[in-house]
C-alpha cells in the first residue's frame, strides 16, 4: 500500500487540519483580538511547525520506511493540511467587516486631527 492510499494517512492529515483550525480560531484569533500587537507570532509558528512535524512522523511511522521523495510529499501534504486553516483564519480576520470599519474610523480620526492643525 502506498502512502496516499493508506486511510490512516488521510486520517492523520484530517486530524492535523482540525487541530490547526481549532488552534487558529480558538487560540490565535482571541489573542489577536485582545491585543493586536501580541508579539507571539513566532511562538504560534513554532507550535504549528511542531504539529506538522508530528503529523509527518506519524504518517511515516504508519506507512513504514519511506524514501526522500515520499517524505517530501508527506511533508508538503502536512504543511498544506496544517497551514491552510491558519491562512484562512488570517485572511478572514483581516478582511472582516468589523476590522475594516475600525480602520476606517481610525483613519477618519487621523484626518480630523490633521485638518485641525
Amino acid at each position: 500500500m502506498t502512502t496516499f492510499t493508506n486511510p490512516l494517512t488521510w486520517l492523520i492529515l484530517l486530524a492535523l487540519t482540525i487541530a490547526a483550525a481549532g488552534f487558529a480560531w480558538g487560540i490565535v484569533r482571541p489573542t489577536r483580538r485582545r491585543h493586536p500587537a501580541h508579539a507571539q507570532t513566532a511562538l504560534f509558528v513554532v507550535l504549528g511547525d511542531g504539529g506538522v512535524a508530528l503529523a509527518t512522523a506519524l504518517i511515516v511511522a504508519a506507512n513504514g520506511p519511506a524514501d526522500w521523495l515520499q517524505i517530501t510529499a508527506i511533508l508538503m501534504a502536512a504543511l498544506a493540511a496544517g497551514g491552510l486553516p491558519m491562512i484562512w483564519e488570517y485572511i478572514d480576520h483581516h478582511t472582516s467587516s468589523a476590522l475594516v470599519a475600525a480602520q476606517r474610523h481610525a483613519l477618519a480620526q487621523i484626518d480630523t486631527i490633521l485638518a485641525e492643525e
